[in-house]
């Protein structure tokens, strides 16, 4: 009989985001590579726990996860065993714990070849602050509120007005304790203590030039992007800024892009998963530009890719609304705003076509086999930590979940969501680990946060953000 036993390495790190994979995996026998996950590691989360995926489930059919744990599965059956491993976080919140982070990794006594184990990717789970979400808006004048959910508890906790003038976008980091948010009226980088409520606001960053476009932190470097004019082309670059707090230089530019944004008018990127790469696509959806983002690479801060985006209806007005990551960095997904996602494969510099029988290119939208009807004027998208789905809302109201198969990038099935509340105007949306989905909806007069459970876009419960709170933009959870 065949003995199976994984082992995790649990090390305690340095700040890092939550929930990472990284690195690469070895399949097992029938070429299936185990996968490593965990739930939200918050303090005072009881229900915390690692599980296991795809491991070959052999008699006994046990393995070593701390402790013997059962694996569920017929035996002998590559890839069939899973389990579960529950490690309960039940003590209260400390500010000086957030950020600690481990590092686990899978390794299974199954050798498909001599002396080569299966093992999964590794995966760096952060010890955070319990979940919160902030809601930014653009109201008019100088004294935008800005708005802070508790999501378990479905109540407001906080309103800051005057937080951030016309927020963009923003981006919690450092295991909760600190929000940065863009603001494109102000120009800055602001940043909010969450660690007191009223959450503290400060300026972390002032642009030389035009408005600060998003906020996208990279915990394996400490360092925060965003998109602005920074003073040094006079065009809209990416910027990288220290955002280490015992670093001397802390909100500094370390340095930015050059030419990038040169005649064009960029407010849509993302950064990658890995933090190793950035998008930034034209708000007219001429280009997607890939940016080297590794500050070990000789290429730092330099264009990689410009390619030209398709569409599937270019008789329209239309506009790319944002671009997203798989967590494994292999694509780059353009939600463009005419109803359509173009899927941009970076290891082979090619567009995804989702209709082979027709010449072309055909992006994720009605002309897709099978179609994707996503609804007029999407406007946000949020990928899983496991790359094999995706939650999509826009400004019609409509909110579905698109299902990929990582193994094959052609495959996918689109479900649309009835909550059974009326939604409108969703112009972002955020995805916890534990999988609850939150838009922000607002209608003339209010807005409200809509949870959502993200496997079956069930309604778990609504927040009114005050009558202030009609113009909303930007969504960050923790």
């Amino acid at each position: 009989m065949i003995r199976i036993s994984i082992a995790v390495v649990l090390v305690l790190g340095s700040t890092l985001t939550a929930q990472q994979p990284y690195g690469p995996g070895a399949p097992g026998t029938g070429g299936v590579t185990p996968t490593l996950a965990c739930g939200h590691a918050w303090m005072g989360n009881a229900s915390f726990a690692l599980s296991v995926q795809g491991v070959i489930d052999l008699v006994p059919p046990n393995f070593f996860l701390l402790a013997p744990l059962a694996l569920s599965g017929p035996a002998g059956s590559p890839g069939a065993g899973a389990a579960g491993f529950p490690i309960p976080l039940g003590f209260p919140p400390s500010p000086a714990l957030a950020g600690l982070a481990v590092y686990a990794q899978v390794v299974v006594l199954d050798f498909p070849t001599a002396g080569s184990p299966a093992a999964s990717r590794g995966l760096r789970i952060e010890l955070g602050l319990p979940p919160l979400v902030f809601i930014g808006t653009s109201v008019g004048g100088s004294a935008d509120p800005g708005v802070f959910v508790d999501p378990l508890a479905l109540v407001l906790t906080a309103q800051t007005p005057g937080g951030v003038d016309n927020s963009t976008d923003g981006v919690f980091a450092h295991g909760g304790k600190d929000l940065y948010v863009g603001s494109s009226i102000t120009n800055t980088v602001r940043r909010a203590d969450t660690t007191v409520n009223p959450p503290a606001w400060s300026t972390l960053y002032t642009s030389a030039g035009n408005g600060c476009y998003g906020a996208a932190h990279d915990p394996w470097t400490d360092r925060l992007y965003t998109l602005t004019n920074p003073g040094t082309t006079g065009a809209q670059e990416l910027v990288a800024l220290d955002a280490n707090p015992a670093s001397p230089g802390y909100g500094q530019r370390i340095g930015s892009t050059t030419g990038v944004g040169s005649g064009l008018r960029m407010e849509r990127w993302g950064l990658s998963p890995s933090g190793r790469c950035a998008a930034l696509v034209s708000g007219f959806t001429t280009a997607l530009n890939v940016v080297d983002t590794d500050p070990a690479s000789p290429t730092y801060l330099q264009r990689l890719v410009a390619a030209a985006i398709p569409v599937d209806f270019p008789g329209q007005l239309i506009y790319a609304t944002e671009v997203a990551f798989t967590p494994d960095d292999r694509i780059a997904l353009v939600l463009i705003s005419s109803g359509e996602i173009a899927r941009f494969q970076l290891d082979q510099s090619t567009w995804i076509d989702h209709d082979p029988n027709t010449p072309g290119i055909q992006n994720l939208s009605g002309l897709a086999v099978p179609p994707v009807a996503l609804g007029g004027n999407p406007q946000a998208i949020e990928v899983s930590a496991d790359g094999r789905f995706a939650i999509v809302c826009g400004g019609g109201g409509r909110v579905g979940r698109l299902d990929f198969d990582p193994a094959n990038p052609a495959a996918y099935a689109w479900t649309v969501f009835s909550p059974g509340v009326t939604l409108s105007n969703c112009y972002d949306v955020d995805l916890s680990p534990d999988g609850v989905v939150t838009l922000i909806s607002y209608t003339p007069g209010a807005g409200q946060a809509v949870l959502l459970d993200a496997t079956l876009g069930t309604l778990r419960g609504t927040v009114g953000l005050g009558t202030a709170t009609t113009n909303i933009y930007a969504l960050a959870g923790r």
